[in-house]
């Protein structure tokens, strides 16, 4: 259409984008390579660009998000509010945590069990993860909550599963 109407001016482009439902600009964006996509964003303004990301599909923007952004770095830009949601999830299982507890720094263990227990920790890892296993399951979501932002950021990139994650919030939307 800006090629037909010789619309040069940004504006332009964009007032037509905007009048356009959800279903004719998932249409296009089918016929548009990635470099198409990325030169079109450059002409848009952010507020121009969080309006036409809300009508978006969750899936597909989250999958270029993430193709274009490392998982653990969108994870350590993400407020606590999130971090802390997504640790109560319903798609994780404890099962998952404790394998993901696994690859945590001591430090970080450490500074979560002191957190939770009020009291000094010097035990190891193996220790605080068998203390963990041994929680009911009230108390451990509560321990998995008393993380530090650094520790929760490192369990969600451990749980290895940054699409369920953003998904399951829709963190996406929600961080724009």
């Amino acid at each position: 259409l800006a090629k037909v109407f010789q619309l040069v001016e940004p504006k332009n482009r964009y007032l037509i984008l905007a009048h356009m439902n959800k279903e004719d600009l998932m249409k296009i964006m089918s016929y548009l390579e990635p470099e198409e996509l990325l030169l079109g964003l450059s002409i848009f303004n952010q507020e121009a660009i969080v309006k036409l990301m809300q009508n978006l599909p969750q899936e597909t923007l989250t999958k270029v998000v993430l193709e274009k952004m490392d998982a653990s770095k969108f994870v350590k830009n993400l407020p606590t509010k999130f971090l802390d949601e997504f640790m109560e999830s319903d798609k994780l299982d404890r099962s998952m945590f404790m394998e993901a507890l696994q690859e945590i720094d001591d430090e970080q263990l450490q500074k979560m069990m002191e957190h939770f227990t009020g009291q000094p920790c010097y035990q190891e890892k193996g220790e605080i993860v068998e203390q963990l296993g041994s929680l009911n399951d009230d108390n451990f979501m509560k321990a998995m909550r008393s993380f530090e932002p650094e520790g929760k950021q490192q369990l969600i990139n451990n749980l290895n599963i940054i699409h369920t994650f953003v998904i399951s919030l829709k963190i996406i939307k929600e961080k724009v």
